[in-house]
């Protein structure tokens, strides 16, 4: 069997990291890495299932030379068996999470995927919703030629509690998915038509009860409702009105009587933005020829004196826990153009970082330009904590966060319609951001034309999203210069204060002490956060305030007093893992005396006086041994029953009532009592 560590590191991903378990399995022998990859945890998942779902690149990629080596790629097709996952291979958990390089891998590994799960999905529906269209077209091209060669979980274990998602119409359909057969319909129709029908999706979480779903042709989505196939649902996105201000307000013509908003849902059937629709083009900067062309326009608005520059940073994702990556990519869009800026290249510390950090400053420094970005100001904190070397990073002014102008330029619009970058574009400029990119490799050389795009869209879109909040607000930049709004134009200071990771001095009150936490350190309008190893103080001010915030300083008193809570607080914690250990022992203890007392037969269980048994005399038997006695431990409901262990026995006139506690820390204000000897009950 698995050994604890090794099992309890490869089933979690989301709390400690994969690869200090998977190099146990280095140097074992071909049966022993075969039990411990299939070993199957109690949602029936097993190891290999969990890497290819949340599983770092570099350890996948080690995984499929150890399975090379010892001849075990068959192994990447084992299923899972859970009650709502029976069916689902390593290709299928991939393809939930959207990993294109991942699926990709396996794919061209030769893994199976004429594989139909317990749910009616098969990877290409799956991939039809969560990759790209060219991985789409290779998983296709390696199905079956013939229906009867597929493994059809949906047959032999069909999963009946409820309807899904992402269903493949050749499988999934069946009088569960589709009461009343209205889909199967359309489908055949569709089909007779012309057109692929690759996957049948729901539509909402209520489709869970109501079956109303869609089918999607392609790329193209109708949306069918309550079953009825000739009632198309129809999404109104009339929200761009023009801003009037009344009594000193700002409304939307548009606004709904009595303070509702509208809100917007997602519609799949909107285009998507690409470069040439936004009015841009792309260039790639990755040398100091090339850097040397970001220098701004004299103006790119009409009626304006200022140069709006849209910022957006790309970086390598994070697999597990703790782990952070430095920006890989920046981009930089301003007068038509959208430059993709490879920091990884250019960001490097050296001779040149200096000539590199001038030329970037004068975007980022110049008084004339307006940086604009969605969430920008954590793309600027990543800069500064990425490369502390640079000083074009530490101090930005004339920064406009697109996320709260949003809600300004649109009242009338739901906030939840507002909350990212794609959800804004969609309200503001009709279109939708193809979000396939958003976590590919971006610190792998060289970039591909799919991730130059995507970077240079997030950027460009950022612009003419400022454009069309700015034309809704009356007098913008009267608006923004006075004290109604003066807060939606802000300056940024980042200091680097020290690295974390760096070890505590003994002398704190040193002049030149640079403290690795935040415990000692006052930071005016601003905080104090670590960042890719670096003890960073972000300092943000409204560009009207009559002030500037001083820089940080290091408090030794503030330190002191901070050390000790600190110390408080990890001596709290210990104490409460040693009590919850202790907890746990008594806890084991008692269920192993418990698995250890005598068994007896489900007519022992009523008490009387010719076994021995009194009123208020322990009955000698535990509540398992009665319960499992009770239910059929080898039963639908056997060793799934989970209780407390108090219990009790009461004798009547011509009865026995065994009296049992289930879930008694629940409700704990009712729980069960037995009270005056037995007479009454709670």
């Amino acid at each position: 069997m698995y050994d604890k560590q090794v099992e309890y590191v490869l089933h979690h991903p989301n709390h400690v990291l994969f690869e200090g378990a998977f190099k146990e399995l280095e140097g074992m022998t071909r049966a022993e890495v075969e039990e411990k990859l299939t070993h199957q945890d109690k949602w029936g998942k097993n190891s290999l299932h969990r890497i290819c779902w949340k599983g770092p690149i570099p350890v996948i990629t080690s995984l499929l030379s150890l399975l090379r080596l010892h001849s075990l790629l068959p192994l990447l097709d084992t299923i899972s068996t859970g009650r709502g996952n029976y069916g689902k291979t390593c290709v299928f958990y991939a393809l939930t999470q959207g990993r294109e390089e991942v699926v990709e891998m396996l794919v061209r590994e030769g893994v199976r995927v004429g594989v139909v799960n317990n749910k009616g999905q098969t990877p290409t529906s799956l991939a039809v919703g969560h990759v790209s269209e060219e991985l789409t077209n290779l998983i296709e091209s390696k199905e079956p030629s013939s229906t009867s060669s597929w493994l059809n979980y949906r047959l032999t274990n069909p999963d009946l509690e409820r309807t899904y998602g992402d269903l493949d119409p050749r499988f999934g359909l069946d009088t569960l998915n589709d009461p009343g057969g209205k889909l199967r319909e359309i489908v055949t129709r569709s089909e007779s038509e012309g057109k692929k029908v690759r996957v049948v999706k729901q539509t909402t979480r209520e489709s869970r009860k109501t079956c109303n779903m869609k089918v999607v042709e392609g790329s193209a989505a109708k949306w069918w409702g309550g079953g009825d196939a000739g009632k198309v649902k129809v999404v109104d996105r009339n929200v761009k009105t023009k801003k009037k201000r009344k009594g000193g307000e700002v409304k939307s013509a548009g606004e709904v009587e009595g303070g509702e908003k509208k809100q917007i849902k997602d519609d799949e059937t909107m285009e998507f933005a690409t470069l040439a629709k936004l009015g841009y083009k792309s260039v790639v900067v990755d040398t100091l020829s090339g850097l040397a062309l970001l220098t701004p326009p004299t103006v790119i608005l009409s009626g304006c004196d200022y140069i709006v520059v849209g910022v957006d940073c790309e970086w390598r994702p994070a697999w597990a826990k703790g782990e952070e990556n430095p920006v890989a990519v920046m981009q930089i869009a301003m007068g038509g153009t959208a430059y993709v800026v490879d920091m990884a290249e250019m960001g490097r510390e050296g001779p040149e970082s200096e000539l590199v950090s001038e030329i970037l400053g004068g975007v980022f420094k110049n008084l004339k330009t307006i940086v604009v970005g969605f969430g920008v100001k954590g793309d600027l904190l990543k800069l500064a904590a990425s490369f502390p070397h640079m000083s074009c990073f530490t101090e930005v002014h004339n920064v406009i966060d697109l996320a709260p102008l949003g809600r300004v330029a649109n009242p009338s619009t739901s906030p939840s319609s507002l909350t990212s970058l794609s959800k804004t574009a969609q309200v503001e400029l009709n279109v939708r951001l193809n979000k396939g990119q958003q976590m590919s490799l971006w610190d792998r050389r060289p970039l591909t034309s799919a991730q130059v795009e995507y970077a240079a869209v997030d950027a460009a879109v950022c612009v003419r999203l400022f454009e069309s909040m700015r034309r809704k607000i009356d007098d913008f930049d009267e608006f923004v210069s006075s004290q109604r709004g003066g807060w939606l134009k802000s300056n940024f200071r980042f200091t680097l204060l020290g690295r974390s990771s760096s070890p505590s001095p003994s002398t704190p009150s040193q002049p030149n002490f640079l403290c690795p936490t935040a415990w000692g350190w006052k930071t005016p309008g601003g905080t104090t956060k670590a960042s890719l190893g670096n003890l960073m103080a972000t300092q943000q001010w409204d560009s009207i305030a009559p002030s500037v915030p001083g820089v940080p300083t290091f408090d030794p008193d503030l330190y002191k007093i901070r050390e000790v809570r600190e110390s408080e607080r990890l001596r709290q914690r210990s104490y409460s893992r040693k009590l919850a250990l202790e907890r746990k022992a008594r806890r084991e203890k008692s269920e192993e005396a418990g698995r250890g007392g005598r068994r007896v037969k489900l007519g022992d269980v009523f008490v009387s006086e010719r076994h021995g048994i009194k009123m208020g005399v322990p009955c000698g038997m535990t509540k398992r041994d009665v319960i499992e006695n009770l239910v059929n431990p080898d039963g639908e409901y056997g060793g799934g029953i989970e209780y407390n262990l108090r219990s009790g026995v009461i004798e009547l006139a011509d009865a026995t009532l065994l009296f049992v506690n289930l879930g008694g820390a629940r409700h704990k204000k009712y729980r069960n009592d037995v009270l005056e000897g037995g007479r009454k009950i709670t």
